[in-house]
Order: C-alpha cells, then structure tokens, then sequence
C-alpha cells in the first residue's frame, strides 16, 4: 500500500474533534460528582430513617412490661419501617438485672448506588447505634389534693377520686412497688398531718383534737420542714357550716406508703369541706421528699406507721453530675379546683375564754368580728411561688392540675408553679383522669442514654 507523505502530516496535525474527548471526559466528571452527592444524600435519609426505627426499637426492647426476646423486639421495628425489603445487620446486647434492662443495638443497611457504580462503589452502607436503659430508681411522690368545699359540688371529688386510684394502680406496680413510695396530702384551709407525724417534729402540743401547724413565712423558702424548729400548734375550731378549720383525722396526712389498697382506700374516703390554702398543700409535699426528713420518717417506722424498708426516705436530692440507680426520682402532683383564700383565726382575747374542747362543739361565724386574718390570698400566693421555685430548685419534679380553674388566677398560679409547661395540665371533668394517666406514664417514661 503507498500512502503519500503529506496525507499522514495533514492527519497528524489535524486537530480538529480533539475537545470531543476532554467533553466526554469531563461529562463524565460531573455526572460522577451530581450522582455522588445524590447517592450521599439517600444514604443519610437512610441513616436518619434506621437510627428513628431503632431508637424506638430499643426503647421498646428495655421495657419492663414486654417479655419478649428483645433483639425480636428491635427486629420487629425495622422490619415494620419497611427495613425489610433491605439486606440489613443487626446486632442486639441485653443486660438485664434486678432493677435494670439496658438495651444497645447496631444496625446497618446497605443501599445500591445510582451513579457511584460508574466508577466501581456498587453499594453504600447506613449505620445506626442505639442505647435504651430502664432502671427502676428509688420513686417519691407526693399527692398533694385540694379537698376544699367546692370539690363537693358537681362531682368533682368523684372525678378525682377515680383518677387519683388509677394513678396508684399505674405507678405501683410488681415491677415498681419495692422502690416507690406515694405521700398522700389532702389540704384544705391548713393540713392536718396527724398525730404520729406531728409528734416527731418540734410541736407545742396543747390540744389533741387536730395537729395542724403554724408555718411561718420563712419556711416557705425552702424546701425542708426541720423536725428540730419550733412549731406552734395551731386553733381547734369550726365554723357555723360544720366545718372544722383544721382537716379532721380523716382527712390527714399518708406518708410513704406504697400499698395499693390502703392509698386508694384513704383516697376514696376524702370529701371536700373548708377553705383553699394550695401553699400549705405543696409545702408539706415538698418537705416530705426532702431529706431532713429522714429522721421523721425513722420515727414513724418505730411507730409501725411506715413500712421499714423505706426507713431511709427521702433519699438524697440527686447530684446531676453523676447518675446512678440509687438516684431518687422526686415528684409532687399538686392538684387544686381553686384559688388561695383567707386563712383565719379566732382572735385571742376571745378564743381564751374557752377550751378546745369547748370549739370542738360549738361554732363560729366566718364573717364574725371575733375572727382575724393571718395570711390573705396575696400572701398566700407568693408562699406558694416561694415553694415551688425551692422544689424546682432543689431538683423536685413539679406537676401540677388546675380543675376547672380556666379563666380565673388559680390558672396562672399552677403554670408557674410547674417544673415546665408540660407540666401543668388545664382539666374540665373527666379530663383530670387524663392528666393523671398523662402524669403516670410520664414517670414511667423512658429514656435514651445515649
């Protein structure tokens, strides 16, 4: 074959089409990088969607009420979130002891790439960690509620009285019972504490119909009710209603007691009478889970009134740098119908010319001139601020239900003193057994620890 010269140095020098393939080329680049970032981007929604389905998995799987197999459990999640239409590993641990269940799981799906295949990465991994603990932790609660008159009217002590019991059945439990106690404080005008409890504080007893308790302003500060500090007894003496000032004996306080029958057995008798003191309510509750209250409680095992194996409580407040499963969860239920009212006395001169005996059967007119304020509804409304900005300060765990206060200053009052937002509950009627069965899970609510 003869090819002329010319022809190969024309064909060589010819440069026509040469950018074609640095087109190509460069096309090339730009739809590797375009798919890469799409390819990326559907592997993070996947690792987003895998770390929900196991979160909730694990959370399940730690579980006191479920019996199952926890790595069915988490299993069971992904495969119901339509991980099973994917090649996924899974990798579940459990330790389970006395008072705990921790859960951890690895998982990791793999997904087939679009555009990354063109340069040989067939397949891309999304990869989710899990950690869920539930830990039954020593539990204090105090059930602080209102019992005032107005919950005699239009059923509302009924209403409360189903949710209270409900609430008991739900946080006492076989699993929870050993480490969970309930201090039921029902309040009206004072809080009648009883004489075994009233006995192990620092009391100038001069009567023995009822046991209320002068507190001074000051202790409203804080959140201990010191058995060491001197109280005054407070006045025996009804009104021309009927209605004993103090709460009578079956009316007081049931400190630390995590029987179901017995709680629900003094709930059920509860009736309303008197006026509203919401401060006095939550200062009791308050004291009652603070630990300068051990030595009370002590007494009170001695006395056969609490059980011994809550002779400890309170427990301390937690430290929040640390945590541990002798941590103790602190919480008060505060609950009322109304506003703080005027609390009253009978004045001196004319109280004096009696004995206690003699109040015990006679009464006196609420709007009589023989009678005097010691604490207006103002004052009493800032005590009750002061009590809760101390519990919540102190670590304590605030709920608190206004029943059928929407519109009036008993709203404001239970938002603020609430730990958060989510915990004040507005409720009309029936509506109060939500907020209980709300409050209840709530306790019981795990969490992810990691």
């Amino acid at each position: 074959m003869h090819i002329k010269y010319g022809s190969l140095r024309n064909f060589r020098e010819n440069e026509s089409g040469g950018i074609t393939i640095f087109v190509i080329i460069l096309f090339l680049i730009m739809v590797v990088g375009g798919g890469m970032a799409v390819d990326f981007m559907r592997q993070e929604t996947m690792r987003a969607d895998l770390q929900n389905a196991l979160d909730r998995g694990v959370l399940a799987a730690a579980s006191f009420k479920q019996g199952n197999d926890p790595e069915q459990v988490v299993q069971d999640y992904l495969d119901s979130r339509s991980f099973r239409d994917y090649t996924y590993d899974l990798n579940v641990n459990s330790q389970l002891s006395l008072n705990s269940r921790l859960v951890t799981a690895d998982a990791s799906v793999r997904i087939n790439t679009f555009f990354l295949k063109i340069i040989g990465i067939n397949q891309l991994s999304a990869v989710a960690h899990g950690v869920a603990k539930e830990a039954i932790t020593n539990v204090e609660i105090s059930l602080v509620l209102d019992v005032s008159g107005s919950m005699a009217w239009n059923g509302k002590m009924t209403k409360l009285q189903n949710a209270a019991r409900e609430f008991v059945d739900t946080v006492l439990t076989d699993t929870t019972r050993e480490k969970t106690t309930i201090s039921v404080v029902p309040y009206s005008a004072q809080v009648n504490p009883g004489a075994a409890l009233a006995s192990k504080y620092n009391v100038n007893i001069w009567q023995n119909y009822d046991y209320c308790l002068a507190i001074p302003a000051s202790d409203y500060y804080t959140t201990e009710l010191l058995p060491t500090t001197q109280y005054d007894q407070e006045q025996h003496w009804r009104w021309r209603s009927g209605h004993y000032w103090c709460p009578t004996s079956d009316r007081q306080i049931l400190p630390f007691s995590n029987n179901n029958t017995v709680l629900k057995n003094m709930i059920s008798n509860l009736y309303g009478q008197g006026n509203t003191s919401s401060y006095m309510g939550m200062k009791w509750g308050v004291a009652l889970l603070d630990p300068e209250t051990q030595p009370v409680t002590a007494g009170l095992v001695g006395d056969g009134v609490v059980d011994a194996s809550f002779a400890n409580r309170p427990g301390p407040y937690a430290d929040p740098s640390t945590s541990s499963s002798d941590d103790t969860l602190k919480v008060v239920i505060l609950m009322t119908d109304g506003v703080n009212t005027t609390h009253k006395r009978v004045k001196d001169w004319y109280y004096d010319r009696h004995s206690p005996a003699y109040w015990h059967r006679h009464s006196i007119s609420y709007s009589s001139s023989k009678l005097e304020t010691v604490v207006n509804w103002r004052e009493g409304d800032r005590r009750l601020d002061h009590i809760c900005t101390a519990a919540k300060e102190a670590g304590i765990i605030i709920y608190t239900i206004g029943f059928e206060v929407a519109g009036t200053a008993a709203e404001g009052k239970m938002r603020n003193c609430a730990t958060s937002p989510n915990n004040a509950f507005l409720v009309e009627g029936v509506e109060i057994s939500d907020a209980f069965r709300v409050i209840a899970n709530d306790i019981d609510q795990l969490k992810l620890i990691q």
